[in-house]
């Protein structure tokens, strides 16, 4: 679940291929998932994620790929728990 608080109740909403989550009588919402194969995703971000898919692969390959998406994952985790 990640930074869902559990036992909450959610409601769900959807914004073209993005899914978002916010907790019932809040205003607040976070990003839960992204629907890679959706009739709305437009091509940029079917571009985009299939990029995404490639770099992921890369990085097995790659140390110094992979040395660059560690770091980035660290940032986005630091900056998820301080919003």
């Amino acid at each position: 679940m990640g930074t869902l608080t559990p036992g909450a109740t959610y409601i769900y909403e959807r914004v073209d291929n993005r899914i978002y989550a916010r907790e019932f009588g809040q205003t607040k919402r976070r990003l839960v998932g992204i629907e890679q194969n959706s009739s709305s995703a437009t091509e940029p971000t079917r571009r985009m994620m299939n990029q995404i898919n490639d770099v992921l692969g890369m990085c097995e390959q790659h140390p110094d790929m992979k040395e660059l998406l560690d770091k980035l994952l660290v940032l986005y985790n630091l900056r998820k728990t301080h919003e």
